[in-house]
């Protein structure tokens, strides 16, 4: 008879902590960046704890990061070079730790490298690539042209679909053809 597998290498260690961090807030928050996207703080932690020392000894300008990072330095400290978790007592709260910071100043000199992702019809959203800052502006819908008097050049076919063709002109704002498909 064969003996059973034996646990993976850290297996006792990671369940050690997984049990400790059973009460730590803001543990299921979920990551953005690329290397761990979709993982928990807490799978981050537990699967990749070097990563995690790395987070939290550099200086970070990814948001993502640098919530990890508060997140990190608010319940977890680096003791004999591995991460260890403060005593309860001395956790941070979580409200402390990551605040949904609409007060952000953005990049110093200013923001300039933006992503428009998020965008749509409606809104646009202008979101800084360096330091996160994210500005949402609504996207106002002016007519350049009385309807009866315009020249209708500037066309598209929003709003049609599969049994109606539809034709809106963007100077006048208005739906100038609506006719059932063959």
């Amino acid at each position: 008879m064969t003996p059973p597998p034996s646990p993976p290498e850290g297996a006792a260690e990671k369940r050690a902590m997984a049990r400790k961090m059973k009460d730590v807030p803001l543990k299921e928050t979920k990551m953005k960046l690329a290397k761990h996207r979709g993982s928990t703080y807490e799978m981050v932690v537990l699967n990749d704890p070097n990563y995690c020392k790395d987070v939290m000894s550099t200086s970070r300008k990814v948001k993502d990061e640098m919530n990890l990072k508060k997140w990190l330095q608010g319940i977890f400290m680096i003791k004999d070079g591995d991460l260890t978790l403060k005593p309860k007592d001395a956790w941070t709260k979580s409200e402390d730790i990551i605040k949904d910071d609409k007060t952000q100043k953005g990049c110093p000199g200013g923001c300039l490298s933006f992503s428009k992702r998020g965008s749509n019809a409606y809104v646009n959203i202008r979101t800084c690539k360096v330091c996160g800052k994210q500005t949402i502006t609504k996207k106002e819908i002016m007519e350049t042209h009385d309807p009866i008097e315009c020249p209708h050049e500037i066309l598209d076919y929003r709003g049609s679909s599969k049994k109606t063709s539809r034709t809106f002109c963007l100077q006048c704002k208005t739906f100038i053809n609506e006719k059932p498909t063959s």
